[in-house]
């Protein structure tokens, strides 16, 4: 039995709700992963359910992860919950089909290519190939209906043709068996509705089914979690319709919002308590979200140990705004606050650019060097070093061995190896052939930028394949060596050639090599930057919001009602990850347009 003491009287109330559906509506530090594993732990412990019948359902890995990790240090046994995401388990559930079973999971860089490819057969001008990513967004956006606030079609590209490209690149995932995360959720969707027999399969596989983070489920998502759930309807929701923010996807609060009509003997919660924010900062935003009329009235209380502290920074412009908020930074840390502590929040990233510089002069670096660590990285430097004649024996067993081409050591006798010489000693052997498509892969990316080199050794030599097997074998998580990778890479972006790219590798190496040994200190990490939307489930000591006008937050692109609203909910969000000081910066002047505070700070202020 779980310790009731670890609980508030609200937390506890919902740990150990019993049968039947409910609605956790869990404010902003109100402790929700704790009430989450709490109840499963309770649904084990006291109501002696398998936990193999238990559905734990997330947006992310890392949340999937967090609340199994959570779970695992005081579960007892070894049974456990089905922790996953939404995709994850849609995709599951697809796989028991058998003609699905071929279909492989399209990649963000093979769906560049497929939309790439219509693009040319079909010969649809006036869009610019690095535009690509924001049709595949486009695409996603207008099938899960979220069109209100921001229009599916790509600049450059007509309504009817907009249609036609997405009816094309639907047509040619089908044609070569691919998926996208989409498809998962739709197909799983069509699947358990015209198969009565799968649909009660899965039904009794699972007897609760707990979804985190609720309000960020769209219609598909949510009305395939309800159908799941029945005919029990054990169904557990935790969620905030105050933090919807994602219509974009086609999320919205109004399914936390109906659920009492979909689920009329559904039981609603409430976790009043803020564990996380000063009383001022619950005080102002709450006062700030009460002002939209969709949503569920809530008597949110802080219980945090300091009052809080809210303050409006005036600059003239954009530029002196950076210089302010630069300044104020080095201030509190210069009194105490760890830079990992502060984080700056903005509505769109173009806001934190010249910041981000001011900041990063000191800092870049530091970075650079800290992203040279790991074996994927040493891996990639070493292709790098092989294609242009510059690699060391050491070197070139690397590219041989990881991923393991089946090449015999001819050749690599002498300290410092060259292509040429090891093709000749490899034709001795049966792997010929083999050699010289490797050396002629070397070859091509020598005489691509560092960037692009990277990413033909990764997509086009089977590296990223590598990286996950590795990971996988040694019990990490799968993306964990492409993590380093993708560091690497992000880099090499700023130099245009091979040679001039490892020489600051070289030096960088050198530096941390000299770093090592030198007394730690431990690791300092620098400020956080997010968008609104990327803040989202973080907190911080202090937190700065950026460009705080009328125009920028709330867009100026918001026409309706329901996009203020959502609007209104982003600003609510962004404010309550300040623990302790939270910074409203406003401007008066952008672009030779006078600017005012937001009407979201007025509202915060009464």
């Amino acid at each position: 039995m779980i310790p009731s003491c670890s609980f508030s009287a609200d937390q506890m109330e919902a740990v150990t709700h019993g049968k039947g559906p409910a609605l956790c509506l869990a404010g902003p530090g109100s402790g929700k992963t704790m009430v989450l594993t709490g109840r499963i732990r309770y649904l084990v412990d006291a109501l002696s359910v398998d936990p193999s019948r238990i559905l734990v359902v997330t947006f992310t890995k890392d949340a999937a992860s967090s609340i199994k990790r959570r779970y695992q240090q005081t579960a007892v046994g070894s049974s456990m919950p089905f922790f996953g995401t939404f995709h994850s388990i849609f995709y599951t559930i697809l796989r028991q089909i058998p003609e699905m079973r071929s279909y492989q999971v399209i990649s963000g860089q093979m769906a560049i290519s497929l939309l790439h490819g219509i693009m040319k057969e079909h010969q649809i001008k006036g869009y610019k190939e690095e535009n690509l990513p924001e049709f595949l967004r486009a695409i996603s956006c207008y099938r899960n209906g979220s069109v209100r606030n921001e229009s599916p079609f790509v600049e450059g590209i007509r309504t009817e043709l907009f249609f036609f490209v997405m009816e094309e690149y639907q047509k040619a995932k089908e044609r070569e068996g691919l998926l996208d995360f989409d498809d998962m959720l739709f197909r799983a969707r069509e699947i358990l509705t015209t198969d009565p027999s799968l649909l009660e399969k899965w039904q009794k596989r699972f007897e609760y089914i707990l979804v985190d983070e609720a309000q960020d489920m769209n219609a598909v998502q949510y009305e395939t979690i309800c159908l799941l759930s029945r005919p029990q309807n054990n169904l557990f929701l935790v969620g905030d319709d105050d933090q919807a923010i994602y219509g974009f996807r086609g999320s919205s609060p109004e399914f936390l919002l109906n659920f009492s009509k979909d689920f009329p003997e559904a039981d609603i919660l409430f976790l009043h308590k803020n564990y996380r924010c000063g009383n001022r900062i619950v005080s102002a935003s709450l006062q700030l979200i009460s002002n939209n009329k969709k949503r569920m009235e809530k008597d949110i209380v802080g219980v945090g140990a300091t009052e809080g502290v809210i303050r409006v920074l005036e600059s003239r412009d954009a530029t002196e705004e950076a210089h302010n908020c630069f300044h104020l930074i080095q201030r509190l840390v210069a009194k105490g606050v760890k830079k990992e502590e502060i984080a700056v929040l903005y509505r769109n990233h173009s806001q934190a650019r010249l910041l981000h510089e001011l900041l990063s002069n000191t800092e870049k670096e530091k970075e650079q060097k800290d992203s040279l660590d790991g074996f994927a990285t040493e891996d990639l430097v070493s292709y790098l070093r092989v294609c242009l004649d510059a690699a060391d024996r050491k070197d070139f067993l690397r590219t041989i061995s990881h991923p393991n081409r089946g090449f015999l050591r001819f050749g690599l006798e002498e300290e410092q190896v060259y292509l040429e010489e090891w093709l000749t000693a490899q034709k001795k052997g049966l792997q010929g052939e083999k050699a010289k498509t490797f050396v002629r892969d070397l070859r091509t990316i020598s005489m691509l930028s560092p960037w692009a080199a990277i990413n033909y050794v990764r997509k086009g030599m089977g590296y990223d394949d590598y990286l996950q097997n590795e990971a996988q074998k040694r019990g990490l998580p799968k993306d964990l060596y492409l993590k380093q990778a993708d560091a690497l890479l992000m880099m090499a972006k700023e130099y245009r050639n091979i040679a001039a790219f490892l020489h600051e590798v070289d030096r960088l190496f050198m530096q941390r090599a000299e770093m090592k040994k030198a007394p730690s200190h431990g690791k300092e990490q620098g400020v956080a930057f997010h968008t609104f939307h990327g803040c989202k489930g973080l907190e911080f000591d202090t937190v700065i919001i950026l460009g705080a006008c009328e125009g920028i937050t709330p867009s100026k692109k918001i026409n309706d009602a329901a996009g203020l609203e959502e609007e209104r909910r982003l600003f609510y969000v962004a404010m309550t990850r300040a623990k302790r000081q939270l910074i409203l910066s406003v401007i008066g002047h952008k672009s030779n347009e006078v600017l005012y505070p937001s009407r979201f700070v007025k509202e915060a202020f009464g």
